[in-house]
Parts: C-alpha cells; structure tokens; sequence
C-alpha cells in the first residue's frame, strides 16, 4: 500500500483487477436490464400516469432513469475497454 497525503491507495495484481472488472461489467449488465425493465413498464402504464395526473413525477423518473441509463452505458464501454486491456496483462504474452 501507499500514502499520498493521507489517502492509501492499494496496488491489485493484474488477476485481482481482471476478476474485479468482471464483477463491476455482470452488475452493470444487470442494472441495464433492470432499466429496460422499468422503461417498459412506464411505456406499458403512461395512459394510466396520464389518467391520474402522475405525469410529472412520471417524467422526473423517466429523465432520471434516461440518464443512469447513458451513465451505465458509458461505464460498461469503458470496464469492457479495461476488461480487454487487462486481459492481455493476464494473458502472459507480450
């Protein structure tokens, strides 16, 4: 382990960091099916949000989950980016 200013930052080998990245990419993949299963029951239920005047807080959820949705996204390209490079690490080849 290391100090920087009072912070201690710990080293992983390169099989710790591989095994870590794998579990990160199978929780975001199942947040991202949970996210299409919450975008298709607020498709399956709008003319029900519309009917109860809900359509406000059905928006403010829709945009909040729109953007976890990208944000998820996001992070899944770049664990998979990690994932490939420490593969290669892993590998044992030059």
């Amino acid at each position: 382990m290391k100090t920087n200013k009072g912070t201690i930052v710990e080293w992983y080998s390169a099989e710790r960091m591989h095994e870590m990245s794998k579990n990160w990419l199978s929780d975001l993949n199942f947040i991202k099916d949970e996210q299409v299963f919450l975008e298709e029951l607020i498709t399956n239920y709008t003319q029900k949000i519309l009917e109860e005047e809900s359509l406000t807080r059905a928006q403010t959820a829709t945009t909040a989950l729109y953007r976890t949705k990208r944000g998820c996204e996001k992070l899944i390209n770049q664990i998979v980016q990690h994932e490939n490079d420490l593969r290669l690490m892993v590998d044992g080849k030059d």
